[in-house]
């Protein structure tokens, strides 16, 4: 229902009511070429509205797959200790140690290297 929100397709909803009371009300003799045109509005809006989930689907994957990926703790230099805590009370100009495999809890700046193999994925 949230694709029928929009205003244009609000229009084009409306334009094709009116064109359906038209083609119902009209005298002419038309038959069913007169049902055309609303018939291809609903459709493209009907064809709209299913891309837009299939998109909104698509979307919410990849925000999940997101979420999957990130750093739930992470280890941090605070009062002199090393200290395993959750990545979510990460402040500003908390020192991080990251060891191989752990994933990067947030954006940082790094300080030291003591590695020279880097793996991005």
């Amino acid at each position: 229902m949230e694709q029928f929100e929009d205003l244009l397709v609000r229009i084009l909803l409306g334009s094709a009511i009116i064109t359906f009371i038209f083609a119902l009300t009209s005298d002419e003799d038309e038959g069913i070429a007169a049902f055309v045109e609303p018939f291809v509005i609903l459709t493209i809006l009907i064809a709209n509205g299913i891309v837009a989930i299939y998109q909104d689907s698509n979307a919410d994957n990849a925000l999940e797959a997101l979420k999957k990926m990130q750093a739930n703790q992470c280890t941090v230099l605070r009062d002199g200790k090393w200290k395993t805590i959750e990545a979510v009370e990460l402040v500003p100009g908390d020192v991080l140690e990251i060891k191989v495999g752990e994933c990067v809890p947030a954006d940082l700046r790094v300080a030291e290297i003591k590695s020279i193999c880097l793996q991005s994925g």
